[in-house]
């Protein structure tokens, strides 16, 4: 059996992936959602889970602080 990823989705994104080549289903209590994650897919934690596909988080530019000067 070939290794599969899959992700723990928690209020709609990505909270921690697993990597097995078992059943998911017996490997963890049935509340915690898991969703395989396609191989050609960079999916991380994070990324959101809309029910049918993932989908990155916004490339939002970083906030840039300015230094105080004296």
């Amino acid at each position: 059996m070939t290794a599969k990823t899959y992700a723990r989705i928690a209020d709609g994104r990505v909270a921690e992936l697993f990597v097995t080549d078992h059943e998911i289903g017996r490997l963890f209590h049935p509340s915690l959602v898991w969703i395989a994650v396609p191989q050609a897919l960079p999916v991380a934690v994070d990324w959101r889970h809309d029910g049918k596909d993932f989908v990155a988080p916004d490339a939002s530019p970083a906030t840039h602080i300015p230094l105080e000067t004296k």
